[in-house]
């Protein structure tokens, strides 16, 4: 229901291979995730960014090194390829200082598919 809320367009069908179904089967199976049931905006964002990786044939599609970075269970603003902890980000995902993603970068990512 929260990301119903928040994002009204969203529709769940039946259809178990869906971007939203995988991201939404994805959360509920991550540890990371359960921990953060009191803060919806994360919840939210972790979910649009997963619906935006399965979108664009994540698992099949992009580069190997970036893939295996994202749907971490950790912060969603440690996803992505990155030379050092807390380096500026090189591929995959840029927050604010208060976790907030504020851009994406996937120069070298080999995405495809549609973007939601």
């Amino acid at each position: 229901q929260l990301i119903q809320s928040r994002m009204p367009t969203i529709v769940f069908d039946n259809d178990a291979t869906s971007p939203k179904r995988l991201a939404l089967d994805w959360m509920v199976q991550d540890p990371y995730t359960l921990d953060l049931l009191d803060d919806n905006d994360r919840i939210v964002q972790r979910f649009a960014l997963a619906v935006f990786y399965y979108s664009t044939h994540g698992p099949t599609s992009w580069k190997w090194r970036n893939r295996a970075r994202w749907l971490r269970s950790s912060s969603e603003c440690d996803w992505g390829e990155q030379e050092t902890p807390g380096a500026a980000v090189s591929d995959g995902v840029g927050c604010t200082r208060n976790d907030v993603v504020d851009r994406l970068e996937l120069w070298h990512g080999g995405l495809s598919g549609t973007i939601p």
